[in-house]
């Protein structure tokens, strides 16, 4: 007999309490008790930003909204209408089956049996394949076995972010693109409870209108509604938004287990459906940078991605404004300052925003990433608080590149070469300078203070010109802080202290100049 495993009523979603605690609900009672729960979380941010738009695509489904008074009207009523959604689950049940025998849910039954795997495949976390000892120490010749909750979790997040590359497909390997959020920083917005947060990321949603603009919104539905089957590689546009949510990017198959006590231990993973080559959707929580003069076929507008040697708060001018034919900020908080303007939201309020992501280099993922960024709505509507924070990233960055990283060339120069006319190697050079910590050092040092900024900023618009001020004196600190430190650990004989006091004059020099035409002070 086939198990059952249905992802209205059993528990696998994991939320924190108002009290703390961690408790899994299904999709009915984690929507039911929206108003009295913090938040959905999992140790893999990768699985949070997921389970969020799967959830989001089951309430634009019901509740639209299709315009700031629609949204207006649920936000006013602090809870979702179980009536609509209990009609609308009784008529979807079964495709909401995990091991439903004909429509599982997210899957597509495939039989052919040199393509089962191990369900490691469907985790980044997990080793397998190129992952392997990267996040555990499981191997493919061990299989893992998962429980139907987290195998659940674990189809959503895969159809979300799949890596590109060579997959299985019946009769051999082909290759298959990136699921849509693979690469690419995306945001949320938190509430004061999850009600709030799913609330705060309903974008309107108007097919006949075409909103949000993603797709044809031809019959637009989510995945689960429709009748067609995921072909392997079948390109097509999204129908869609909801279409876009929910996108089916692997033709995924769990081996149902005898009973759904048992665990999960084995999947096939094959290709799905892709997007056109020249098809480039604007996903409404992604932060866009222009590219100037774009290659034919590569997206003109992509996305801020996460970076090994850049944290995420390195970019929040794509967050707070836009720039026209230069940087567009997410939709999602566009709506938001368009919701303060018209008093639904207090204009002194603030949110936070997560940003969650990965980066991955030949479909192995080697860094994933969740911040969260403080965002007061008063960004939203300033624009000279949004330059004033812009102009203190330029400074940062200015600091870094003008500053410090000159400082660090010469510290390696004469420790290679002290006092010679001779050219030091090139590549004895860079591999010098790889070795030092003072750019991450500096980084890391100035992530809280930038933090503390722009609440300040916020909190005291009047003095944005000594808030400016002490902000410069804070990276000059912290850029200073960092050179000492780096060459702290170096060897006290007379060839590195003269690399020593090389740099640290540079540094002080160039400091003086940067800092003075920032601050008008020389």
């Amino acid at each position: 007999m086939t198990p059952s495993f249905n992802l209205i009523s059993e528990p696998w979603l994991p939320c924190l309490t108002s009290d703390g605690k961690v408790c899994e609900y299904g999709l009915r009672d984690v929507l039911a008790l929206s108003p009295d729960l913090a938040e959905i979380v999992d140790a893999s941010p990768l699985i949070t930003v997921s389970l969020h738009r799967l959830l989001l695509a089951v309430l634009h489904r019901n509740f639209g909204p299709r315009n700031s008074a629609a949204w207006r009207k649920l936000w006013a009523a602090g809870s979702f209408d179980m009536d609509v959604l209990d009609s609308y689950f009784e008529k979807w049940h079964g495709r909401f089956d995990l091991f439903g025998a004909e429509r599982p849910f997210y899957q597509t039954p495939l039989d052919e049996e040199g393509m089962w795997t191990t369900v490691a495949k469907l985790a980044h976390e997990r080793a397998s394949g190129n992952n392997a000892v990267l996040f555990d120490h499981n191997s493919d010749s061990q299989p893992t076995s998962v429980t139907a909750a987290e195998a659940a979790r674990l189809v959503v997040t895969q159809q979300s972010l799949s890596l590109g590359g060579l997959i299985g497909i019946e009769g051999g390997r082909a290759s298959a693109t990136s699921a849509p959020l693979v690469g690419s920083a995306v945001l949320l917005v938190n509430g004061a409870n999850l009600f709030e947060t799913l609330l705060l990321n309903l974008v309107p949603y108007s097919p006949d209108q075409g909103l949000p603009q993603i797709g044809t919104y031809d019959a637009d539905c989510p995945a689960w509604e429709q009748d067609e089957i995921v072909q392997p590689g079948e390109t097509r546009l999204p129908k869609g938004y909801l279409d876009y949510l929910t996108w089916q990017s692997r033709r995924l198959y769990l081996r149902p287990p005898v009973d759904a006590a048992c665990g999960v231990s084995e999947c096939i993973v094959s290709r799905g459906r892709e997007f056109p080559k020249d098809y480039f959707p604007r996903d409404p929580f992604m932060m866009l940078i222009r590219r100037e003069k774009a290659p034919t076929g590569q997206n003109p507008w992509p996305a801020v991605r996460l970076r090994e040697d850049r944290a995420l708060w390195r970019d929040s001018h794509a967050l707070f404004g836009s720039v026209p034919n230069q940087v567009t900020r997410p939709a999602v908080v566009d709506e938001l300052a368009r919701l303060a303007q018209a008093g639904a939201l207090p204009p002194a309020k603030r949110y936070q925003v997560s940003v969650f992501g990965m980066a991955s280099n030949q479909a192995k993922v080697f860094l994933w990433r969740h911040e969260r960024q403080p965002l007061p709505l008063l960004y939203l509507e300033s624009e000279a608080l949004v330059e004033a924070l812009r102009d203190s990233l330029r400074l940062t960055e200015t600091v870094r590149s003008e500053a410090l990283g000159k400082a660090l060339w010469r510290l390696a120069e004469e420790t290679l070469a002290p006092g010679d006319d001779r050219e030091p190697d090139r590549g004895a050079l860079g591999t010098l300078m790889d070795s030092y910590p003072a750019s991450r050092l500096y980084w890391e040092a100035l992530e809280t203070p930038f933090r503390e900024l722009v609440m300040d900023l916020a909190d005291k618009p009047e003095q944005a010109g000594d808030l400016k001020r002490g902000w410069a004196e804070t990276v000059r600190r912290q850029a200073t802080d960092a050179l000492r430190d780096t060459t702290s650990g170096l060897k006290t004989d007379a060839r590195n202290l003269r690399a020593v006091t090389a740099a640290s004059s540079l540094l002080g020099g160039k400091l003086r100049k940067i800092i003075g035409d920032f601050t008008g002070g020389g």
